[in-house]
């Protein structure tokens, strides 16, 4: 009978034992689980793509001209003359903003620069004639920028914008680590 009674002892300290180091255990893993956190904030806080891919300028899945046809189907008119075009950061991912116009109707769009899916859209009637830009005249965004850092250590572009001012096309170039830029976006120039 005491056998029973110290096996029977033996036992329940043994699930109380057992209990207190599974108690534990959440305490072990949220320890882990903060290790990771702490991991991922440092990784959240080096996400800027040019300095982790030493790159000089934003770097998206979905091309202009991609952009530009995604801007069309979604008004389904085609042939929107482009008044300006920007790639822009928000909230760590990059987006086409498109302005166009099309016999007195201006049309907006904000396209993910990754997935070419659109976010925001609208169309108005404008009663002003706008110029647009002739693509087929003009220097290709990334050797402009490329140009227009040389000799810039460290220093990249976070976003662009490419507009036409005062009757010519223009790059507005947001450098970080340098002078932002405005350059002509002609191709005749240099």
């Amino acid at each position: 009978m005491k056998n029973k009674k110290l096996f029977s002892l033996i036992l329940a300290t043994s699930f109380l034992l057992a209990s207190c180091s599974v108690s534990e255990s959440p305490n072990s893993t949220n320890e882990n689980t903060d290790s990771t956190q702490v991991i991922e904030v440092e990784n959240d806080n080096s996400k800027d793509q040019k300095v982790a891919n030493n790159s000089l300028y934003p770097e998206v899945s979905l091309s202009i001209d991609d952009a530009k046809k995604a801007f069309d189907l979604e008004f389904g008119v085609g042939d929107i003359g482009i008044t300006s075009l920007s790639l822009d950061k928000d909230n760590d991912k990059y987006y086409y903003e498109i302005e166009g116009f099309l016999d007195n109707k201006e049309y907006e769009a904000k396209i993910d620069a990754n997935t070419g899916d659109i976010v925001e859209s609208k169309s108005e009637v404008e009663n002003e004639n706008k110029e647009v830009l002739d693509f087929t005249l003009l220097k290709d965004p990334n050797d402009v920028i490329t140009k227009a850092l040389e000799g810039k250590e460290n220093a990249y572009v976070k976003e662009w914008e490419l507009s036409i001012e005062n009757g010519k096309a223009v790059y507005e170039l947001d450098i970080e680590n340098a002078d932002d830029m405005e350059i002509d976006a002609s191709e005749k120039t240099n």
